[in-house]
């Protein structure tokens, strides 16, 4: 699931329109339309506002927030799993639980 399926199905989940989410946030409600549909992404404290909303741990909703990040650097790399794999190595909690293959 992306970032932007997430945030739209929290949002669905708890009956809110993207206007009553938005003014929650403090911005405005086309900026946050972007955020949805991908368009924009959104800063770190504004994931983390959202997860006072949602009430849900900030750190489930930074992690498909960084996915996101990630995915749109690389995702018209040829060398995407290759990058991928070389950061992994320098990461040693993740090197120690992926099973990345170049």
């Amino acid at each position: 699931m992306k970032f932007t399926e997430k945030i739209k199905s929290l949002r669905e989940a708890d009956g809110l329109t993207q206007r009553q989410l938005s003014a929650s946030l403090g911005i405005d409600v086309a900026l946050y339309n972007r955020f949805e549909k991908g368009e924009r992404l959104m800063k770190r404290e504004l994931v983390c506002k959202l997860a006072e909303i949602y009430e849900c741990n900030p750190n489930d909703l930074i992690k498909y927030w960084l996915a996101d990040k990630v995915y749109s650097i690389l995702n018209d790399e040829d060398t995407a799993s290759q990058v991928i794999a070389m950061v992994a190595e320098e990461m040693p909690e993740y090197s120690k639980s992926s099973s990345i293959t170049v």
